[in-house]
């Protein structure tokens, strides 16, 4: 399941870290009460989502900072 997130470019490499959120229990009209999934979002989107996922009723299990891939790790998967 995908969560559409509206970015901002903030020109800052650590507002554009990858943060994964996982949430369990969201209720909303195409995904079940149950469902577990993970959310991927810009560090700087990071409180905007949170409260999007809360406002529909998901509750937040885990939040975890990702490393985004090196340059040499990017050109290797482009080959």
């Amino acid at each position: 399941m995908a969560m559409n997130v509206i970015t901002r470019n903030t020109g800052s490499d650590y507002n554009d870290r990858p943060v994964t959120i996982e949430v369990t229990g969201l209720c909303s009209q195409n995904i079940s009460k149950t469902s577990n999934y993970k959310v991927t979002v810009p560090y700087a989107e990071l409180s905007a989502t949170m409260q999007a996922i809360s406002r529909m009723g998901g509750k937040i299990h885990k939040v975890s900072l990702n490393n985004p891939p090196s340059a040499s790790e990017t050109e290797q998967t482009a080959e």
